[in-house]
């Protein structure tokens, strides 16, 4: 079994991130020349910069220094990009949204049946208007959902049919 040398293993783990040296030396603290001294097998990492780099790229020390790499680990790694947090930021906060919303909603709803100092026809007209906000808002949740779920499964369709590979 050819295991790839240290050098070869650092380009591939870049490359699969898509990030250049420079982008790469600034999570790790250090000069994009330092990463292309690594990469070019000129001096190796640090014990603590090699620790470092497998959290990166969610390997463990031991697949990084034999150059044993799972698919889906690499792949997992691109879903720790600054913009993919980003992206799940934004939906929790999307979905804390409409969930308060919904509640609000509901709240009104009942408020608006409640009341009996309200005219029947503009308490009948909020109800409609509010139960129409609603039913969007429930839809764009679910929808939400929905894709979350298909995300889900396709990534578990991913992990489990790709192997353990050696770079």
């Amino acid at each position: 079994m050819r295991y790839r040398n240290l050098s070869e293993t650092l380009v591939e783990l870049r490359k699969s991130r898509k990030m250049t040296q420079q982008e790469l030396g600034n999570e790790l603290g250090v000069t994009n020349k330092t990463i292309s001294k690594w990469e070019n097998g000129v001096f190796l990492p640090d014990i603590t910069y090699l620790v470092a780099i497998a959290d990166l790229y969610l390997i463990s020390v031991d697949d990084l220094l034999r150059g044993t790499i799972l698919l889906h680990n690499t792949d997992n790694t691109l879903k720790n990009t600054p913009k993919e947090k980003k992206r799940r930021h934004n939906r929790r906060v999307g979905t804390i949204i409409i969930s308060i919303l919904l509640v609000i909603d509901i709240f009104l709803i009942v408020f608006n049946t409640l009341n009996s100092n309200v005219d029947k026809t503009y308490r009948y007209t909020n109800i409609i208007a509010l139960s129409i906000a609603g039913a969007i808002l429930l839809f764009v949740e679910i929808n939400r959902i929905a894709k979350a779920i298909d995300e889900a499964k396709r990534d578990k369709l991913k992990s489990s049919s790709k192997k353990s590979i050696k770079m």
